[in-house]
């Protein structure tokens, strides 16, 4: 029998308040790059914590709670996890405007990690039940276009708060006499988490499973026995975009840094500068991903999630070299603007594919399993290892060094792991159809 699937005004309203949570998320995560110079000069630290602060205290749980999580999702209500999860990690981020001192901002940012964790395997999950699959690579997209969203919210509300932060002060002076700018700013960004955890817990509503139904018991063995079916496909397909994410990370949390270092740009001229005009590219890259996808599997292209991925590598490559090293800082932004184009390709190809290749009673928990080696390798080791560079081999003055050296090597990285799995996601591809 076909299957029945939701109403589409449901399923819609479900992916665009998903859409919004996982902008929050970014907001949440990528603000603390605009924030670099200050933070450092208040709380006396270097590029080297300030790598650990953007990277790995984060990604430690969000990545190595993933996998409990997706194992949740496969078997209760995803809706509650992720209103659940939206409401802890704005929680936590209004922690990290009260952090007085490194190992406090530390720990608030391990908090929003934690919150975290939930979007990617719940919500990945959802979308699957809620539409069939010649529409989910669209609705991917658009959930994906949450990280544009968010990095614009930002940096735009970031610079913003740099400007405004002496009339917030202003409103209320005994309330804000004692915070600093950034823990303002943290304050600010705290708050559309909360409201969306609200509407997602009123409005949406948990969807039938399409094809099985939930796994009982608390087993790894028929997860790893599924990925081990089509190992190839899914190493290379989850080793290959998370390198390229991991790409997408060291550019959030350095290239605002860059300008400030390199081209003497103030914190809001290229706070708004992205978010202004690079953040219009990265929304067209979430969107566009889905009707690229769904354009080449229309021509019989299995592998299209694969394809999509590649793509953007070359991209990365010549126009992510191309925006650290011109000397020209109108050009370099020109450069910048372009790659943002291609940057959220990836993001969509990846829960697309995996989504595609995986049953229902293992979505939850494979994507749960990219997301600990995204949050390893992309979120953890992405602005860590430009920090690492800069304080340890180049020195802060040539982050465009750093900065550059980590997207090229990513890039080759990526394009080699996505080659080698093609074939062998178009065979997965073709047995779960």
């Amino acid at each position: 029998m076909e299957p029945s699937w939701p109403k589409p005004s449901l399923a819609w309203v479900c992916v665009t308040l998903l859409m919004l949570a996982n902008g929050v998320a970014v907001l949440d995560r990528v603000v603390l790059g605009l924030l670099v110079q200050p933070i450092e000069r208040d709380l006396g630290i270097g590029d080297a914590r300030m790598g650990l602060l953007q990277g790995f205290a984060f990604s430690i749980f969000y990545g190595g709670l993933g996998i409990p999580i997706g194992m949740l999702a496969d078997r209760g209500s995803r809706r509650a996890i992720v209103a659940v999860g939206v409401g802890l990690w704005s929680l936590a981020t209004a922690a990290c405007g009260f952090a007085q001192g490194f190992v406090a901002l530390f720990l608030a940012r391990v908090g929003v990690g934690i919150g975290e964790a939930s979007i990617a395997p719940a919500g990945a999950s959802l979308i699957a039940d809620y539409f069939p699959p010649l529409a989910r690579p669209k609705a991917y997209g658009i959930y994906i276009m949450g990280t544009s969203v968010g990095t614009g919210a930002a940096f735009l509300l970031g610079a913003s708060a740099l400007v405004l932060v002496d009339r917030v002060r202003a409103l209320s002076p005994s309330l804000f006499a004692a915070f600093r700018d950034w823990q303002i700013v943290f304050l600010i960004v705290s708050l559309p988490g909360l409201a969306i955890a609200f509407l997602f817990r009123l409005l949406v509503r948990e969807p039938p499973r399409q094809g099985a139904s939930a796994v009982r018991g608390l087993s790894f063995g028929p997860l790893f026995k599924q990925m081990r079916r089509n190992g190839l496909a899914y190493a290379g397909l989850m080793s290959g975009c998370a390198l390229n994410v991991l790409s997408i990370y060291a550019i959030l949390g350095w290239y605002p840094t860059l300008f400030i270092r390199i081209h003497h740009w103030t914190a809001a001229e290229i706070g708004g500068a992205i978010g202004t005009f690079g953040v219009p590219g990265g929304m067209l890259s979430a969107i566009s991903s889905g009707f690229v996808i769904a354009w080449l599997a229309r021509r019989g292209r299995r592998d299209a999630p694969v394809l999509l991925a590649l793509a953007t590598t070359p991209a990365f490559l010549v126009l992510g070299l191309a925006s650290c090293l011109i000397a020209n800082a109108d050009l370099a932004f020109i450069a910048f603007v372009a790659m943002a184009i291609f940057t959220n390709w990836s993001s969509s190809a990846v829960l697309t594919g995996l989504n595609q290749i995986t049953p229902n009673a293992f979505r939850g928990q494979v994507v749960a399993f990219y997301t600990l080696i995204n949050g390893i390798v992309a979120v953890g080791f992405g602005p860590t290892s430009v920090g690492l560079l800069t304080q340890y081999v180049v020195g802060p003055e040539h982050i465009d060094v750093a900065l550059a050296a980590v997207l090229g090597l990513c890039s080759i990285g990526g394009a080699f792991c996505l080659l080698v799995s093609r074939a062998a996601f178009a065979r997965a591809a073709q047995a779960a159809a």
